[in-house]
């Protein structure tokens, strides 16, 4: 069966790689905010990804290396051309890295997901010379159907409002960097994110201070999947939330969650979904108070390439 690889050439090869994902949901986390993931600058770079179709030009993988997250992200088709695509993958992926690493002058760090509980991953990383990273692990945490949301508690003050459109796309993207000492996010990502056909305007939510200046954020997205046993399910995920640096420990963060919470719940998602560095202790706590449990342990395999871009991989490419 023939293969062919290739950038995407327009918006419609990206639906085709969101339809891709939504193929088998259970088998990948990045699902129901892949949205916000395929509108990042490295995502719309062409350099930065790659699709595999057959002959029929369907896609049967896809690729992202994700230089905001540091990771690869990725979906490929079950079938029998699954381990084909899977190879190829990774031959592209490092390929990618070295020619960045050369360029920079620099080491660079590629991380691979692993889920566990869960499948194992995909991608065959130990033949390609990954190794686990203990240092940095994630908790995928979900929220069940039953419980009910709760009311937030908004701080004295403040208020919680959905974003201004594009009026507020400047303000909102200082608040970003400030909240995670990052410039990672940009005007165009974030207005990107606003054109996006999933987006959710009123999901999209601000905390503003008694002075009129952005003082937190909250992001909703949701899903909705087939399932042949149950029909559709509408399923929810918080990404990304933050806090400004002045107002962190006020409680700004806490009544976002909760607001965020209550918003899906009325927009019938049924399943809620965030993620956390396991090392963050606060954020994992604030999440558990929403009612969110860590649902599995997310582990990171990591790849080194050198400054001068040459890695050995000792395998049959």
């Amino acid at each position: 069966m023939a293969i062919t690889e290739s950038p995407p050439h327009d918006v419609g090869d990206y639906q085709n790689m969101w339809a891709l994902a939504q193929t088998h949901p259970d088998a990948r986390r990045h699902v129901v905010d892949l949205p916000y993931r395929l509108r990042a600058p490295s995502a719309l770079d062409r350099e930065n990804v790659r699709l595999w179709t057959n002959e029929r030009a369907e896609v049967i993988g896809w690729a992202i290396l994700q230089w905001e997250f540091w990771t690869l992200d990725y979906a490929i088709l079950p079938g029998p051309t699954a381990a084909t695509v899977a190879g190829n993958i990774l031959l592209w992926a490092i390929e990618g890295t070295a020619r960045r690493a050369t360029s920079r002058g620099e080491p660079l760090r590629l991380f691979v997901d692993a889920r566990e509980p869960g499948p194992p991953p995909a991608l065959p990383l130990d033949e390609f010379g990954f190794t686990l990273y203990p240092e940095w692990r994630q908790y995928h945490m979900e929220r069940p159907v039953d419980l009910a949301p709760k009311q937030p508690n908004i701080p004295r003050g403040f208020t919680i409002r959905p974003l201004a459109g594009m009026d507020e796309v400047d303000a909102y993207v200082d608040l970003h960097h400030a909240a995670f000492d990052s410039t990672n996010m940009t005007r165009e990502w974030r207005e990107a994110i606003l054109r996006s056909p999933h987006y959710t305007p009123d999901l999209d939510l601000v905390a503003v201070a008694p002075d009129g200046a952005l003082a937190g954020f909250c992001i909703c997205w949701l899903n909705t999947t087939a399932r042949w046993e149950t029909g559709p399910e509408i399923t929810g995920q918080v990404e990304p939330i933050g806090v400004a640096p002045a107002y962190q420990g006020s409680g700004l963060g806490r009544a976002l969650m909760y607001e965020g919470v209550r918003r899906m719940a009325e927009h019938g998602a049924q399943r809620m979904f965030v993620e956390v560095d396991a090392e963050n202790e606060a954020a994992r706590s604030l999440y558990e108070s929403a009612g969110f449990r860590v649902r599995e342990t997310i582990h990171k395999y990591m790849l080194e390439v050198p400054p001068h871009g040459q890695v050995a991989i000792d395998i049959q490419a």
